[in-house]
């Protein structure tokens, strides 16, 4: 019996049960180079991330994707660090370079530090987390670090003076947003569309910089398109983006409406 008809048989959790094992191409892990698949603890992606694999693994444009709750996003970011990571391979003479993981809270940055300082520091990636709890932190900190995970107004009050460290700004190759929505936060948006801003600021203005990736993802986005939009670079005016129904959830969502008989004189 095959590994998929066993997830299939099994009701496994990383194929959605309303469809069919034929109709969802699921790759496997083995596909990927073998020096990264340890970073990957299962034989196969799942639906969603097998639908994006080609375009994470074998090119650098923007991407934006919703996508259920518990169906995989991590797994997306994951495989752009190894597309970063086989392309500092193949270089004759590789770069220094920098990754920035953001999310909108210290508990979201704090969980994938423990999830990557595993996986990627065997790998030679250097971790760290940067946000509230380090008040005095400056560029000059984070220059001997690959991965970087941070909050919007961490890497906000970091940026600012960014030029003052131009040789370290334009090392960032990879740009990770986490709960993109928040942009649509009247406060805290506007911080996030500031630093997502900047970093395409200085990418225009530093000449000798190569081309920063940004990949968003959420659970809800009522906008994508504008966001893909937004993050469109100079070859490319809008990013592409996959928007996920709810029928893709690994777990299906059961909705249920009551009614309930009101007396009188009751609040309703």
């Amino acid at each position: 019996m095959s590994l998929l008809s066993i997830m299939e048989r099994n009701k496994s959790p990383w194929i959605p049960q309303n469809k069919a094992i034929s109709e969802l191409n699921l790759r496997l892990v083995s596909e990927i180079n073998p020096r990264y698949q340890p970073i990957f603890t299962y034989p196969c992606f799942n639906a969603i991330q097998s639908k994006l694999m080609d375009i994470i693994l074998q090119t650098d444009e923007p991407l934006v994707v919703s996508a259920p709750t518990g169906s995989g996003k991590t797994v997306l970011f994951e495989l752009a660090i190894v597309r970063l990571l086989q392309k500092m391979e193949q270089m004759e003479n590789p770069e220094d370079f920098k990754i920035v993981y953001m999310a909108p809270v210290k508990a979201l940055c704090t969980e994938k530090y423990m999830e990557w300082v595993d996986k990627f520091s065997s790998l030679g990636l250097n971790c760290l987390e940067v946000t509230g709890d380090f008040e005095n932190l400056d560029f000059k900190d984070i220059q001997d670090y690959q991965l970087i995970l941070t909050t919007p107004e961490k890497w906000d009050s970091i940026t600012r003076k960014w030029k003052d460290y131009s040789t370290i700004v334009q090392r960032v190759k990879l740009f990770l947003i986490d709960e993109v929505h928040l942009l649509n936060e009247e406060k805290r948006g506007a911080v996030l569309e500031v630093v997502v801003s900047r970093m395409k600021t200085i990418q225009k203005t530093v000449a000798d910089s190569l081309k920063v990736r940004f990949m968003a993802v959420s659970a809800t986005i009522p906008n994508i398109e504008d966001i893909a939009v937004w993050l469109g670079d100079s070859q490319k005016s809008q990013a592409n983006y996959e928007k996920i129904g709810e029928e893709m959830r690994p777990v299906q969502l059961r909705k249920i409406v009551r009614g309930y008989p009101s007396f009188q004189n009751q609040d309703r």
